[in-house]
């Protein structure tokens, strides 16, 4: 019987899942998953599917974790310039330009 190989990022991604993180921050005792053991960890059930498929998995969820921060980054960019934009108005008022 041979080990099965796990990709990081599938297993990153995998202990992100909020039903996997709350699992183990139960059993830390500590509130946070920083002082999890590894009895804890080997006992995680994990589903591992093969190697490809992880590999596929991960990149897709590499690909939307991107978009996301691609999104988020726009968005903090429009909301930075929403903010900025009274103060504008009111230096052309005061300036004469409206």
């Amino acid at each position: 019987l041979t080990t099965p190989v796990i990709q990081a990022p599938f297993m990153i991604h995998y202990l992100r899942l909020p039903e996997i993180r709350e699992s183990l921050v139960s059993k830390s005792g500590t509130g946070t998953i920083t002082n999890i053991g590894q009895e804890d960890l080997k006992a995680l059930p994990i589903p591992l599917p093969p190697l490809p498929d992880q590999q596929r998995i991960a990149a897709m969820l590499n690909e939307q974790m991107a978009s996301v921060g691609r999104t988020r980054s726009a968005i903090e960019e429009e909301l930075d310039a929403i903010n900025k934009l009274p103060a504008a108005l009111l230096r052309r008022a005061f300036n004469g330009e409206l």
